[in-house]
């Protein structure tokens, strides 16, 4: 069970980062492209991790006898948290050597939108306060990578959570699994 998730989870990280790269080609790191981009990179995160499945899916055929919820759900998450720290690692890396300045122009970004977002000027000054107070947060490397681990973590979650469930062996009758 264990090199299996480990292989499929480096599978899936890999894609997340190929994702990842070719969405940064195609779309650039223009601030006009920031939209697309979100909805591509939450696409490739859905797409790369739909690799749960298969893995948990390879596991039952490889497994002599039923393979439980809990069984199916352990190899799934497994998976999903190889793929999700290479892919915090890999962000990480993205965000210190490859686009250093990324965060700040994603920050200024943020703050354009919030300021033209037609909003009343109270509600405005608020978010606009709001960001201020959290701006070493969403300037830090550190911490944006880990809310991408978090990210992508969540959603492997929910996918392996779903796989587990369909993937499962039934139960005998009088079964508690």
């Amino acid at each position: 069970m264990k090199n299996t998730a480990i292989k499929f989870g480096a599978i899936a990280g890999g894609l997340l980062v190929g994702f990842s790269l070719v969405s940064q080609a195609i779309l650039g790191t223009d601030t006009s492209s920031f939209e697309v981009a979100e909805i591509a990179g939450y696409a490739g995160i859905l797409l790369s991790m739909s690799v749960i499945y298969l893995v948990v899916k390879k596991y039952r055929h490889e497994v002599a006898g039923p393979v439980g919820f809990a069984q199916a759900l352990l190899v799934g998450l497994v998976t999903d948290l190889i793929a999700s720290i290479l892919y915090g690692l890999f962000m990480l890396y993205y965000f210190m050597s490859l686009s250093p300045e990324f965060l700040k122009v994603y920050m200024d970004y943020y703050r354009g939108q919030i300021e033209t977002s037609g909003a009343s000027p109270e509600q405005i000054a608020s978010e606009l306060a709001a960001l201020e107070a959290n701006a070493g947060l969403f300037t830090n490397p550190y911490f944006q990578s880990m809310v991408m681990f978090l990210t992508v973590f969540a959603i492997g979650a929910v996918i392996a959570l779903i796989s587990a469930w369909i993937l499962r062996s039934p139960s005998p009758v009088g079964s508690n699994d």
